[in-house]
């Protein structure tokens, strides 16, 4: 899906923003930046349009440039600036882990109603747990379906000779 089709939800918004808010004073916030923060919260990029859109972004970018801002004018000494490349490959993957357990606790869910259903429509455990016959396991319902008429049409013309 591309990043066009990509909204951004609230829970992306406070994450940008925690993110936002908890850099280092001494390293000036650009949109480059947030967009990259985003990027690592969200999974995927966001234009620095679609992030300065967004009033609470725009005001956390704002408020981390003024404290910025007053950190370089206020004479402290400079700090060696620390920006771990790691640190973002880790907020992928941790937010890579959360959409893997949601997808999983989805499909868990489904395969339980599946097996609801069928319990319901009066199959076995045993039934459901049984393999499929090699031969029947990579037919379609329509090839199956196709082979049900063409046996009927057979035994039909079977019964016209006698």
């Amino acid at each position: 899906m591309s990043s066009a089709n990509r909204r951004l939800t609230k829970l992306h918004v406070d994450a940008i923003t925690t993110l936002i808010r908890s850099q280092a004073p001494n390293l000036k916030v650009t949109w480059q930046r947030v967009s990259e923060i985003a990027e690592a919260a969200c999974g995927h990029k966001f234009s620095r349009q679609a992030l300065s859109a967004v009033e609470e972004i725009s005001c956390a970018y704002h408020a981390k440039l003024d404290e910025h801002i007053k950190f370089r004018t206020s004479g402290a000494p400079q700090p060696i600036q620390n920006d771990d490349p790691d640190l973002s490959k880790l907020k992928k993957l941790e937010h890579e882990i959360k959409c893997l357990k949601a997808t999983v606790d989805a499909q868990c869910e489904l395969l339980v109603r599946f097996v609801g259903n069928a319990v319901l429509a009066g199959l076995s455990q045993e039934m459901l747990e049984a393999s499929l016959d090699p031969r029947q396991q990579n037919r379609t319902d329509v090839d199956k379906m196709i082979d049900r008429t063409r046996e009927a049409q057979r035994k039909a013309r079977i019964l016209k000779r006698n």
